[in-house]
């Protein structure tokens, strides 16, 4: 918990649809399938065969953009995720952040663990920089 900034600005990041996340899902793809057709190529059709459907699984998993229109909160040293009429409170248990990608990564209080890549059109831009600082803030930097 970080309340050493406990005084700071609240934070409300809406999750919003992005392009750019749907954009390196379809090279990532095109780089597997292009890696199971080599793979094929060199005679190893049974490793092909097991790993397809691990592939489909894979894609339909991440297909989707499950927390969009999500809202993930920051005050008084709580982060908090609003979704589906709902309030999860929840802990941060690593994250990244790079100019064009942040990636974080949490626990709910039941136990439940999920990610989310927020690219730089998933959200308002000074939402996105806020929640950089913030997470910068929470490891102590």
């Amino acid at each position: 918990m970080s309340v050493k900034y406990s005084t700071s600005p609240t934070l409300r990041l809406r999750i919003a649809k992005s392009r750019y996340y749907r954009g390196f899902q379809i090279v990532f793809i095109g780089a597997v399938v292009l890696a199971l057709f080599e793979l094929g190529r060199g005679g190893h059709l049974l490793l092909v065969g097991l790993l397809t459907p691990l592939l489909l699984l894979l894609l339909w998993h991440n297909g989707r953009q499950s927390l969009v229109g999500a809202v993930v909160c920051w005050q008084r040293g709580k982060w908090v995720l609003e979704f589906d009429d709902q309030i999860y409170r929840i802990y941060l248990r690593r994250w990244h952040c790079l100019p064009w990608v942040t990636f974080v990564a949490w626990q709910c209080e039941s136990g439940k663990k999920d990610q989310i890549w927020l690219f730089s059109d998933s959200a308002p831009r000074h939402d996105l920089r806020r929640l950089r600082v913030r997470l910068r803030l929470e490891r102590g930097i």
